[in-house]
């Protein structure tokens, strides 16, 4: 069995949007938020397939809805600015565990480009930050795959036995499409 650190499954939104740091590089307020059921009115992707199949997207889960931030909400694309997006977790608490592994669970599209960034962050700190690739490959208008897609990383390089620890997700070089995070567990 798992030794569950830490677990995030949304299923708050009010704590979520209160305790996670949300940042937009690009000064549009194009930012991660909660949601349970996606948005409709993005010209090229709809709500449903914004929806992770996730363990527990039936209770809410992080959305990037790139579409969605460049149109008008009715279907017509109004704009084409990349999203350069992060969500931070508080600080999580890994004293006194040896080895620390993170898994999440993500389903996303992007476009134009296969430089798209889609990363994640570890740090001890919150200045120092150790990257991780969240893209596995995945090309430029394909839908990453299983959904969910389930994506494990060992940060005890980085983690381990340390008091305060910060994940951040980053999406970034994509105008087209969305980004879903879930289900964000450290175990050990």
């Amino acid at each position: 069995p798992l030794d569950t650190i830490w677990y995030d499954d949304f299923s708050d939104s009010l704590a979520t949007m209160t305790n996670y740091t949300f940042v937009d590089s690009t000064g549009n307020n194009f930012k991660w938020m909660w949601t349970n059921v996606g948005l409709s009115g993005s010209p090229y992707t709809t709500a449903a397939e914004m929806k992770p199949n996730s363990t527990t997207s039936a209770n809410g889960w992080l959305l990037l809805p790139s579409d969605w931030y460049n149109s008008d909400h009715n279907g017509t694309m109004t704009s084409q600015t990349a999203m350069k997006a992060t969500f931070q977790t508080p600080a999580i608490d890994c004293s006194g565990k040896n080895n620390v592994v993170l898994r999440l669970q993500q389903k996303f599209r992007f476009c134009c480009s296969n430089s798209t960034s889609i990363k994640l962050y570890v740090s001890n700190n919150g200045t120092t930050w150790t990257e991780y690739d969240l893209r596995k490959g995945v090309i430029s208008n394909t839908a990453s795959s299983p959904d969910p897609q389930v994506v494990e990383y060992n940060i005890s390089s980085v983690a381990a036995n340390q008091a305060t620890v910060y994940i951040k997700v980053y999406f970034g070089a994509a105008s087209h499409y969305y980004m879903s995070v879930d289900d964000i567990l450290l175990y050990e």
